[in-house]
């Protein structure tokens, strides 16, 4: 038996010996795997400078129009704030527009006189006269001839 110790002996510490060297062998890969993996964290680091200077820039640009817009309204707002405070004394200024209007209508409107006849009545006399002249032109060409 003693005999058979000593190989079994050995091949109990090779297959220790195996596994150990499995486990350092899964060891290594799951370090291997994790340095892939920290790698990509690193080049992400190396590149998300440049990332967030875009999207920074792209803040402060959006932030430029933002504030330019604002402007824009807050000078619309003033232009009507300024045309409300106007308007009583622009409705002023029209009333006695108005009003003046009104007197200077009813003025020339007395002041016009009463035409006697109708336009009918002067149209047939203007065509008589016209008449009239045609017969006298007839006649003195007839007596010329």
């Amino acid at each position: 038996m003693e005999s058979h110790r000593i190989p079994v002996s050995i091949t109990r510490r090779r297959e220790a010996a195996r596994v150990a060297q499995q486990s350092a062998a899964q060891a290594i890969e799951d370090l291997k795997a994790q340095a892939v993996v920290e790698k990509a964290e690193l080049d992400r680091f190396i590149d998300q400078p440049s990332a967030i200077a875009v999207e920074l820039e792209q803040l402060r640009k959006e932030e430029t129009d933002l504030l330019r817009a604002l402007q824009e309204k807050r000078a619309a707002i003033s232009g009507l704030e300024q045309q409300l405070a106007d308007l009583p004394s622009r409705r002023q200024a029209q009333t006695e527009k108005l009003a003046s209007l009104m007197k200077e209508t009813i003025k020339k409107t007395k002041a016009q006189q009463q035409i006697e006849g109708s336009a009918d009545e002067d149209a047939a006399v203007i065509e008589k006269a016209a008449k009239i002249r045609r017969e006298a032109l007839d006649a003195l060409r007839r007596f010329l001839d």
